[in-house]
Parts: C-alpha cells; structure tokens; sequence
C-alpha cells in the first residue's frame, strides 16, 4: 500500500493551498472520491518500469569509492574519488574524465553538493556516461559544485569551497567549479560541467581552460539533475579545443529519452572542425557585452586585444547589438530560479515533460528535501523563498512573461546570425573575485550576478557558445567568448582552434 486515504483536517489543509473552501459534507464526499483516485493509482505502483540503461552494467565495477582527503584534493575539486573504466578502445581511450556531482554514475554517490541528497547512489549511468565509456574514457570522479547549482561562486558547495589554481583567495566560479579547477590543474584530461547561465563558461574562464556550451539538446541531458529544462545544457570541459571536439563529437545526438532534444539532432563530425583557418568568417563585436556597468576595463582591453587577433588571421570583424542583452540576467535569473522551484517541489525532475523520469531519484530527494531542507545554503534558500512567495501570492504569469521576453532576445540575436558567423564578448566582465567568507548574504548572492551578465543570454536562446583562454588581468586567466549559430558548433570550434593554435594566452 503507497497511498493512505487523507483525514478530514489533511483534505482541509490540501483544499485551503488550493483556495477551495470545502463544507464538512463536501470533506466526506472528496475524501471518499480522493480515496477512489488512490486506490486506482495504486496499480501504477505495481506495474514494471522500464530501465533507462541495461540492468547489468557494460563497464564494470564501480567500487571502492571514496572522499580524498585534503592532501590529494589540495584545491577541493573532488567530491568522491573513483575509476571506472571504459571500452579498451575508442576515441577517448587515453583520456580521464570528471562529472559534476549531478550526473548519475551508476554505483556511485551523486550528492549535487549538497548534503540533503548524501547518501544517494544511482543505479543508473546518465546517457552521456554511457556514450563517454562508450568511447573509452575512464571516469575518475564526481567534482565538487555548487549547491544545487544556484550559484556561479564557488564557494556555496556542502562539502567546502573549491580554490582557484592561480590564486587561492579567488573564486573558480561556477556551478561547474570542481570540474574546472580538475582539469586546469591536470587532475583529469576533460570534465563536462552542466549550463543552465553561465555554470561552464564562467568556470572555465576563471580557470584558464575550454569550456563549451553546446547548442540546447545537442547533447542529452538524461540522467543529470536539472534546474529548468527549458535552459539545462551539458558540455565539455578542456585544457584543449582538441579535447573539447572530441568529447563533444562523442556525447552529442538524440537518445530518444529527453524532451529538451529535437526530433532530429543534427551533429557532426567536431574533429573535423579543427582546421586552423578563419579568413572566411565575420565576427560581431557585441557592443553590449563590453557596457556593463561593473565591467573592467582591464578585461574589456584584454579581450579586445584577442579580438584584433582574429582580424589578424584573417576574420573580418564588425560591431553587433542586442538591445536586450541587458536585462538577460534578470530574465535568466526567474526561469531558472522559478523553474527550480518546481524541480525542488516535484522530486528533482519537474513534470509535464515527455522523456524518461529518475524515479529512485524523485523517491529520495522527495524524502530528503522534507528531513533536510535546512541544510540548503542561503543562496539557494533566498531564490527558493523568492520564488515560493511570487508563486503563492502572483502565480506564475512573471515566469511566463520571461519565457515570452525570452523569444524577443532570440530574435535579436537570430537576426545578428544573418550577418555574420560569430559573436564576440568577454565570458566574464570583471576578474575572479575574492572570496570573502564575511560578507553578508545579500553580497554573497548578487556579486555573482556580474558573473553571468554576458553568459546569460546564448543560454535563453539556446544558441551554443564557447569560452577560451585569452590572457590575463592581475595574474588570472581572462575568457573570450564566442557566440555561434544554432548547431554551428563546428564554426566555433574552428575559430577556437586557430586561435588557440596562433596565440599564447599566457603571454598575451
């Protein structure tokens, strides 16, 4: 039995959330008639599910797991150390690959960075685990992010905040922070970090490596925790452009599971791109992206200066505007903020989508989230309560109107796309900042919207977008970053590949 019959006081309780006033007739009526409903909706419990992946797992063992202490996790980009294995051959068979800790690893703790799901262990590998073992990668760990994803920090996670490489006062960024740092400091080859506004391209740019947001639904995101499936997008993460290509030529393509994917995914041959040749492309300067008030100059100059390098192998470069790119931040924030709500209440996988459902998942973040809520951090609690307030007292009408603005932005940025192949602007406007444990809640949570402001939008438009090394200001990496087409992941690729063949960021 799952379903217990409600009391007259619970039934009271459900239809006052609701705004239905019930008479005590009326409570005996629909207590009889929900007790119907429950009882039919027991046979959905006896029915078989089917598996996402094989029952018995093609690559092997996945145990012994375990935390590293600090002496082999000396910048704490590790949540649970581990090695799994995969084919013996195949495109990735030299290369070690990290997982932000929101993708499921069968057999292994997926924790989110939070100490609400710990203790949780997938029984399933998320499709783009299947496809990167597939290819002969050896998974050596989960890494460490931010909690719940609701930060672009690096310091929000349960299980300590993650140090940048160049400078351990600054933050790496985030949410994908561990997967940066791991592969910045050569601790894997490649990670993949998941992007729902910024969470691989401000990380990586912090960080001095590749990060690349793919285009929404290029790359399936079955089996990784979400925020908004209207924004959630897993990419790659690399010291190279090579390894980038490569690790994205093997994950992306439909898996049939997830609804974010068209019918028909385009992909091609990423390694292919990688020809270092640009003289054919014209490249938009984002004038937007180079105006935000918090904006230094130093990072403008730096990124310019690798903009005038692209005109010197070869681009053609122009100057572009989207008079929205502006207010993305605050459009970006409600979605994803609003759409995690309804994640957080609905089992952490939302509803009303087709595709296929985490069940264990929903079962044990249902029980967690009602024993452990307290254990969020205050960002998370902040856009949690915020949006919990604008739902219960405004409805839903601010989220809709952000996904119908939405559509304005891609239009703006489609119609750039008719004139030229690329769009250029700084990931980030400002350097890493300092991590500052004394700041207030309300500091902590808005200085990382700067973070984001220019990442912010390729997310809402779905369009793919790639952030490369370009130099430094006081010591730490800047990020240029590069705006493509819709599945034009090739021209990105190939711009990011000669740029990174014919420059040396370090003496930039």
């Amino acid at each position: 039995m799952i379903f217990r019959k409600p009391s007259a006081s619970e039934l009271r309780d459900v239809a006052a959330n609701l705004n239905i006033d019930l008479t005590d007739e009326e409570v005996e009526e629909f207590r009889e008639l929900v007790g119907l409903t429950l009882d039919d909706l027991e046979t959905i419990h006896s029915l078989p599910e089917p598996a996402v992946a094989p029952e018995e797992l093609a690559y092997g063992d996945r145990s012994p797991t375990y935390r590293p202490d600090d002496e082999e996790n000396p910048h704490n980009v590790w949540i649970t150390k581990c090695n799994v294995e995969g084919a013996s051959s195949g495109p990735l068979d030299d290369k070690t690959v990290g997982l932000k800790d929101n993708i499921s690893l069968a057999g292994v703790e997926m924790t989110c960075g939070s100490r609400l799901l710990e203790g949780y262990v997938p029984d399933v590998d998320a499709t783009v685990v299947e496809r990167l073992l597939d290819a002969g990668a050896t998974v050596t760990g989960k890494t460490n992010m931010e909690s719940f994803s609701f930060s672009s920090s690096s310091d929000t996670s349960d299980f300590g905040a993650v140090t940048n490489p160049y400078d351990e006062s600054r933050t790496v960024g985030g949410s994908s922070s561990g997967s940066a740092a791991a592969v910045a400091t050569g601790e894997v080859d490649v990670a993949l970090g998941c992007d729902q506004g910024a969470s691989v391209r401000v990380p990586a740019a912090c960080c001095g490596i590749v990060g690349l947001d793919p285009t929404t639904g290029l790359v399936p995101y079955t089996g990784i925790f979400p925020l908004d499936p209207t924004i959630d997008k897993v990419g790659p993460m690399a010291r190279t452009v090579a390894d980038a290509a490569r690790t994205l030529e093997a994950t992306a393509g439909s898996d049939g599971l997830d609804p974010r994917q068209p019918p028909d995914v385009p992909t091609e041959s990423y390694t292919h791109a990688l020809v270092d040749d640009i003289q054919d492309l014209t490249v938009g300067l984002l004038t937007e992206g180079f105006a935000i008030d918090e904006s230094d100059s130093d990072v403008n100059e730096t990124v310019l200066d690798a903009v005038d390098r692209l005109e010197g192998l070869g681009a053609e470069i122009t100057e572009v505007s989207v008079p929205l790119h502006h207010d993305a931040i605050t459009l970006g924030y409600m979605i994803w903020g609003f759409g995690g709500l309804q994640t957080f209440k609905q089992g952490g996988q939302g509803s009303l989508l087709d595709g296929w459902y985490n069940t264990g998942l929903m079962e044990t973040f249902g029980k967690f989230r009602r024993a452990r809520a307290d254990d969020l951090p205050a960002e998370g609690k902040a856009t949690l309560l915020a949006m919990e307030y604008v739902d219960e007292k405004y409805g839903s009408v601010t989220y809709g109107r952000a996904q119908n603005i939405r559509e304005d932005l891609k239009h703006q940025l489609n119609a750039i796309f008719e004139d030229v192949d690329l769009v250029a602007m700084p990931t980030m406007p400002i350097a890493p900042f300092e991590m500052d444990d004394d700041a207030d809640r309300t500091e902590q949570a808005f200085r990382t919207f700067t973070m984001c402001r220019n990442t912010v939008t390729s997310s809402l438009t779905k369009h793919p977008s790639i952030s490369i090394p370009c130099g430094t200001v006081e010591g730490l990496p800047t990020g240029l970053m590069l705006v493509g087409d819709h599945f034009e992941e090739s021209t990105l690729l190939r711009a990011a590949y000669t740029f990174e063949q014919q420059v040396d960021w370090r003496q930039a």
